[in-house]
């Protein structure tokens, strides 16, 4: 009897892999930063350079939709202390990603039209004779290359991941942020609701649902280097570089789905089942994040 028992034991333990539910891939990856103390440089006491991230929406005409596909952004926060004026120059100021240095001043152009129809006629009793005429303005938004911060005031740059129009490999080769054009998946006319701006999405095999990993500095998937390059002066002479370093602390691995309902929340949600400390990384000045989704039919390795 007791030989059978063991035997029964022994069939038990061999279908337990057998029965295992296999590990998801994560649809849902949030990147959580923590900053490097001993890496910041800060000038001026008075002048102090603050960031935040922000999910971003990938429908600009449409800002109450949900975006399906995050878009990464970082707020960059210039608090002028001081009663005297403050040039930044963007040209010499950069966000370093991964060892890669990215200008936070792009010298580019957009043009932006507007146009109205009018009808103007006499109406004839039942015939209606008329024209319609149709204007445009055209307005030409050039880049700024300097940023001017008047004594005791703060100014905030908005920085998209998708400014440098590029994809980003990871630091452990494991995965690629890769950058999908304007239009992507979404309607491709700029005058649409649903005009889908260039976002990014996440390729990768190694983070699942459920996953929080953990990284040293030395030893982690991304790392953001912002620099900015600031002067009393406007001829930026002499001029300051206000520096700070953030790394990936944790990565983690959630779904957007749950109960039939998709989407941000969702995955916020799933992700601090996982990761109790997750909502410190949301809303702490000394920790960032970004959030990815994977394709749903991910490419073969």
């Amino acid at each position: 009897m007791k030989k059978v028992i063991l035997f029964s034991l022994a069939l038990c333990l061999l279908a337990v892999p057998v029965n295992a539910k296999k590990p998801q891939l994560a649809r849902s990856v949030w990147f959580l930063f923590e900053k490097v103390d001993n890496m910041k440089k800060q000038p001026n006491d008075s002048v102090v350079v603050s960031y935040k991230t922000i999910l971003g929406n990938i429908w600009p005409n449409n800002p109450d939709e949900e975006s399906f596909w995050p878009q990464p952004h970082i707020i960059m926060t210039i608090q002028n202390n001081t009663e005297r004026v403050i040039y930044a120059d963007l040209q010499q100021s950069f966000i370093v990603i991964n060892g890669e240095l990215y200008p936070l001043y792009i010298p580019t152009s957009e043009v932006k039209t507007q146009s109205s129809t009018s009808i103007t006629g006499v109406n004839l009793g039942l015939v209606g004779v008329g024209s319609a005429g149709t204007t445009a303005n055209t307005k030409i938004v050039h880049a700024e290359r300097y940023v001017i911060i008047p004594g005791e005031t703060k100014k905030s740059i908005d920085i998209p991941l998708t400014k440098w129009e590029t994809s980003f490999v990871l630091n452990n080769k494991d995965g690629k942020i890769k950058l999908e054009p304007a239009g992507g998946n979404g309607e491709t006319n700029p005058n649409s609701k649903y005009y889908c701006a260039a976002y990014h999405k996440l390729i990768q095999y190694f983070v699942n649902v459920g996953d929080v990993k953990n990284y040293e500095y030395d030893d982690n998937p991304m790392t953001l280097d912002m620099r900015l390059c600031y002067s009393f002066n406007d001829n930026m002479t002499p001029n300051y570089t206000n520096r700070s370093v953030y790394y990936t602390a944790h990565i983690v691995g959630s779904d957007y789905r749950k109960g039939g309902k998709f989407g941000n929340k969702i995955a916020i949600e799933r992700a601090t089942e996982f990761y109790p400390p997750f909502n410190e990384y949301l809303t702490s000045p000394r920790k960032l994040y970004f959030h990815f989704w994977t394709p749903e039919f991910m490419p073969k390795k």
